[in-house]
């Protein structure tokens, strides 16, 4: 989009105070992938104002609040990511050359890029909740069916298994009879 050699996507933790790298474009921050950088750089300072910065003078204007990751950056734009009305997280971008300069155009690009991003993530998220929920009310509507059936117990068991394995996303489940129960009893 802004034709920056890399770009960072934060997952901001308001319990924790923190910003993970989740998600990066370019050798050196993808070496950072899945690290708690705290409240460092401009991701940081985003985070702090809740407002989008950029600097064309990345190592000048933030001195030792810098992971080490991103030394040698010489401009960076950083952008917040909100959904729901939370900031959930921080998009930068970063050049190490010292020929581009951001602007405030790059800023609202980057911005409405953020916008669209902060949607997909949105739904996203809906999609995994609602998913979910599906598989429980499949795994009850299951056991409702096991409930409602004559089974023996050893068929009886293994409806429940499969239908604990679905409501929890699991690849099987095992269920366990008591000892000494009758194999004639349904």
């Amino acid at each position: 989009l802004l034709r920056s050699e890399s770009a960072a996507f934060y997952v901001y933790d308001r319990e924790q105070g923190t910003l993970t790298l989740s998600a990066a474009f370019g050798d050196a921050e993808k070496q950072a992938i899945g690290e708690q950088v705290g409240m460092k750089g401009l991701a940081g300072r985003v985070v702090q104002s809740g407002v989008s910065q950029y600097t064309n003078d990345y190592e000048r204007e933030l001195g030792t609040d810098i992971h080490p990751v991103f030394r040698g950056v010489r401009r960076a734009l950083a952008v917040p990511v909100r959904w729901q009305g939370d900031l959930r997280g921080v998009i930068s971008v970063a050049d190490r050359d010292s020929l581009r300069m951001f602007t405030e155009r790059d800023q609202s690009l980057l911005e409405a890029f953020a916008d669209l991003a902060s949607l997909a993530l949105h739904n996203a998220e809906a999609y995994s909740i609602h998913s979910r929920q599906a598989r429980i009310q499949a795994g009850f509507y299951r056991i409702s069916q096991v409930l409602s059936s004559s089974l023996s117990r050893p068929a009886t068991l293994a409806a429940l298994a499969q239908a604990a394995a679905e409501v929890l996303d699991g690849a099987s489940a095992i269920g366990v009879g008591g000892v000494g129960y009758d194999e004639d009893l349904p």
